[in-house]
């Protein structure tokens, strides 16, 4: 008598289904989880993120059991390396996502003002929406203003240096907590989409209630906050400047000059962009916003200053600045890393940055 040969398990797409999804739940509740706790302690979303991590943690072992069980020798060889393949192109771009679009809320350092020797005080503003938002103000004593915008995952406090020297020129400013970042109100979204009109509320406040002369408004941004300035001043006309520090894009579109830079590995990071942002755009309302080499083509001035050690920003700004040649202008501070000019040359730095306001009030 022949005997059976011994039957797999049945259901394997019941299988992988449990590993694709426990894997997903998995590495975006390890990512919201580790983004709160660290910096807000055991939150509501922290303890959801936990609660995923179980979640996913049962079904990623569930899928793996059953998965294994139907597989044999070279088969598990190649689920192995399946699941390696799978971890930059598919989850890295996931957890990018997840970060930008739950992120932690980060703290302002009340002290960080003082310890610059810049007197701000505490003011609040609506947005258009009517989510309140929070900044320090120090007020104008040459008829000028200046919105200072942080990066990502950061606040006005992470931008006092450069808040302080505006101030000390005799600038008035506005330092802005990004929405869902300090004491703003709303939810956070850490590619910037759709913070271009808080910016223009930023400005309605200081026209309406401190006096700001809509001729003479420059915005400073870091990093995200740079981009943000830009698309800001690509739609309102009352922004007069922007010097956009550390900029190297908020979407797949501001990525395009990869593969100049790159060949064919630019344009494999360009689709695991895509991919990333795309996931982006199905995870929050706001939809991804015109590229930063669209908007100076509305031609307010623009300093980009690129940090010397990273060699991107300097890419990305040569990409921007191609958009509007005649009205972008690039300074690369040697020595310094990401928004880190005004540490790395203070003097240089205060002296470019406030001689480049002058004449673009001067226009």
């Amino acid at each position: 008598m022949n005997e059976r040969a011994p039957e797999r398990p049945s259901g394997g797409w019941v299988a992988w289904w449990y590993l694709l999804l426990g894997t997903a739940l998995l590495s975006g509740a390890v990512t919201v989880a580790w983004t709160h706790l660290r910096a807000d302690g055991l939150t509501v979303v922290a303890a959801g993120g936990l609660v995923g991590l179980l979640a996913g943690a049962a079904a990623f072992s569930a899928g793996l059991r059953g998965t294994w069980s139907r597989l044999r020798g070279r088969g598990r060889s190649a689920l192995v390396l399946a699941v390696l393949l799978a971890v930059y192109p598919l989850l890295i771009p996931w957890c990018i996502a997840v970060i930008a679009t739950v992120p932690a809320r980060h703290r302002v350092d009340d002290s960080a003002a003082v310890r610059v020797g810049v007197g701000v005080v505490e003011i609040t503003f609506p947005a258009g929406d009517g989510t309140e938002l929070s900044g320090w103000f120090a007020d104008s004593r040459n008829g000028g203003f200046v919105v200072v915008l942080p990066g990502s995952s950061s606040t006005r406090s992470d931008v006092v240096a450069q808040t302080a020297v505006f101030a000390k020129a005799g600038y008035g400013v506005l330092a802005v907590d990004a929405r869902g970042h300090g004491r703003s109100g709303g939810r956070a979204m850490d590619f910037g989409w759709g913070a271009e009109r808080d910016v223009s509320s930023a400005i309605d406040a200081l026209i309406e209630r401190h006096g700001g002369n809509p001729d003479a408004i420059a915005v400073y941004g870091a990093s995200l906050g740079g981009e943000v300035a830009i698309g800001a001043a690509g739609t309102d006309d009352r922004i007069t400047a922007v010097v956009a520090e550390g900029v190297t894009g908020r979407s797949a579109a501001d990525h395009e000059w990869l593969p100049r830079s790159f060949g064919w590995r630019g344009d494999a990071q360009l689709v695991v962009d895509r991919f990333t942002f795309g996931l982006a755009d199905a995870l929050v309302p706001e939809s991804p916003p015109p590229s930063l080499r669209t908007s100076v083509a509305a031609g307010f001035p623009l300093l980009l200053i690129t940090a010397g050690r990273v060699s991107d920003e300097g890419r990305a700004a040569v990409w921007i600045r191609e958009g509007s040649p005649d009205t972008v202008r690039i300074w690369t501070v040697p020595g310094a890393g990401h928004t880190g000019g005004v540490r790395e040359r203070p003097a240089e730095w205060s002296e470019r940055v406030l001689e480049f306001l002058a004449l673009a009030s001067a226009r």
